[in-house]
C-alpha cells in the first residue's frame, strides 16, 4: 500500500511524531529505548521529506539529540506543543489532587487498612477530600498551599 501526502499533510505528520517522541522520552522503562528509537527513526525521516520539499526552514539541528527536529519556533506554535502542555498541566493538578487525598486517607484510616481496600472503595472513601482539594486548587492553585518541616526539622 502506499500513501500520498500534501505538503501540509507532511508537516502535520511531523508534529504529531514530535508529539510522540516529547511522550516517550519519559518513558524510562527496559526495553523502551527501542521503541522511541523507532518513533525518532519515523520523525527523521518525514523531516528529510520535509527538507526535500523546500520546508528545511522548520528544521533546526538538535544539539542534545544530535537529531533533526522542528525549530523550537515552529513547535512552540503548533496544535501538538499546545495539546502536550495542557496533557501535562492537567496531569500535575489531577495527580498532586489524587496523592493529597489518598494522603489524609491513610492519615485517617491507617495504611493498613488502605492497602486492603479495592480500587472502587478506595476512590469512593477518597471522593469527597478529592473534590475538596479539586475545588481548592482550581480556584486558588498554590496560593493557599505551604509545606509544614516536621518540628526540629527547619
Amino acid at each position: 500500500m502506499q500513501m500520498r501526502f500534501t505538503d501540509e499533510e507532511m508537516l502535520t505528520l511531523a508534529e504529531m511524531l514530535s508529539l510522540a517522541c516529547w511522550v516517550s522520552s519519559f518513558n524510562q522503562l527496559p526495553g523502551s529505548d527501542f521503541n522511541a528509537e523507532r518513533y525518532e527513526a519515523m520523525l527523521d525521516r518525514v523531516l528529510e521529506r520535509l527538507s526535500q520539499l523546500g520546508m528545511g526552514k522548520l528544521i533546526e539541528h538538535d544539539p542534545n539529540s544530535d537529531r533533526p527536529r522542528l525549530t523550537k519556533e515552529f513547535e512552540e506554535k503548533s496544535y501538538a506543543f499546545q495539546s502536550y502542555d495542557e496533557m501535562r498541566n492537567a496531569t500535575f493538578w489531577e495527580d498532586l489532587m489524587i496523592r493529597l487525598a489518598e494522603r489524609d486517607m491513610i492519615r485517617i484510616h491507617g495504611a493498613k487498612k488502605w492497602k486492603s481496600l479495592g480500587e472502587e472503595e478506595r476512590r469512593e472513601l477518597a471522593r469527597s477530600k478529592e473534590e475538596r482539594y479539586w475545588t481548592e486548587l482550581r480556584t486558588n492553585g498554590f496560593k493557599n498551599i505551604h509545606l509544614l518541616a516536621p518540628k526540629n526539622e527547619g
